[in-house]
């Protein structure tokens, strides 16, 4: 009863009239929402979707390895696939803990959750996601260059500048998510880690809006467009030039980079919603924002496997391989079972002999 008497007093705080509601709302480490959040729907609905994160984190995990295996492929594009993975993989757990934080707290009623931590995980899957664009631009750079000029054009040792670069870069974009006065976050229900909207004077507003400027121009527009017009200048310089060699594998992986942008869009529009949480703070946006945020990772492994002929053999083969190993496994323990239980029965067969012959002898 005191724990309800206090949230509904924490409510009404959240809640108050327009009059003077500003003082109590920025002191808070959560939004209103008339309190929709805190409910079995939204429970379950974390539950599901965790369920479905996880298991594309696994799939991730698996075509990260059979990228990294596929030595048939050229070396310089599987660095950046693999480079891609990662970013997509650090995405896929900032978003796990982002499911999974609310179930915790729910549970466990707490009732101050930590703001810092709310910031750093939203860091995270800021820096994946800015990451991810660099990289998909970063591929589509690649491969124009392996089909006009070859693969020696592109050299393993630059490539290495360019994605320690591009992850600097990803770095440095979100700095300003980690600084209380330009950035701020909050808990929508005291159970949704989200950004909220900025209270402060005109020059600390200032400087938000400046670095969300620059977020959007060089972590969204400029690597989107980067994506979209390069794989459209490859697929014409085939058909112009006539490439007869390799070019069906030349405009599978020019179509292959210009089909990777729909996770990165995908992941930019969830990013919008997420956006409009901080300035809405609404149930409804909250299921949608995390809705869009986790199916977004799905096209990155399905289109790398569904393209890439190499790394669905190599799946293949680690599926094989992991179904002998679970096999052997079984039948080992099995043999052992029955090992067991064979000798057990012997020994019990031998000892009435063993008592017959002395009992005989006495």
């Amino acid at each position: 009863m005191h724990v309800d008497t206090a949230r509904a007093v924490r409510s009404m705080a959240l809640c108050p009239p327009p009059a003077g509601a500003m003082d109590n709302y920025t002191a808070t480490n959560s939004s209103c929402s008339a309190g929709q959040l805190r409910g079995h729907a939204f429970l379950a609905f974390c539950v599901v979707v965790a369920i479905l994160v996880l298991a594309t984190a696994v799939l991730l995990i698996f075509t990260l390895i059979a990228v990294c295996s596929a030595s048939t492929m050229a070396r310089t594009l599987r660095m950046i696939l693999v480079s891609l993975l990662i970013a997509v993989l650090l995405v896929a757990f900032a978003a796990l803990i982002k499911l999974v934080a609310p179930i915790a707290l729910m549970s466990l009623d707490v009732q101050d959750p930590s703001l810092p931590f709310c910031r750093f995980v939203l860091w995270a899957y800021a820096v994946g996601s800015v990451a991810r664009s660099f990289n998909t631009a970063a591929f589509s750079v690649a491969v124009l260059l392996v089909v006009r000029y070859g693969i020696g054009a592109v050299k393993t040792a630059r490539i290495v500048i360019i994605l320690v670069l591009l992850w600097s870069g990803a770095v440095l974009l979100n700095t300003h998510t980690l600084v209380l006065p330009i950035y701020a976050v909050q808990y929508v229900d005291e159970v949704a880690c989200f950004p909220k909207t900025v209270d402060a004077p005109i020059i600390k507003l200032a400087f938000h809006h400046t670095f969300t400027a620059i977020w959007i121009l060089l972590g969204g527009v400029a690597p989107v467009v980067v994506s979209i017009v390069v794989p459209i200048l490859v697929l014409c310089h085939i058909r112009r030039n006539r490439v007869s060699k390799g070019s069906n594998y030349n405009v599978r992986l020019a179509k292959f980079a210009l089909f990777l942008l729909s996770g990165s869009f995908i992941n930019i529009l969830g990013q919008t919603v997420l956006s409009t949480v901080g300035h809405f703070s609404d149930a409804k946006a909250v299921y949608v924002a995390l809705t869009i945020s986790s199916f977004s990772l799905l096209p990155t492994p399905l289109l790398i496997i569904a393209y890439l002929k190499q790394v669905r053999q190599r799946m293949r083969v680690m599926l094989a391989t992991s179904c002998l190993c679970c096999h052997y496994y079984k039948t080992t323990k099995e043999q052992k079972l029955l090992g067991v239980t064979s000798i057990t029965f012997s020994e019990t067969l031998e000892q009435p002999c063993v008592y017959s012959a002395f009992h005989d002898q006495g």
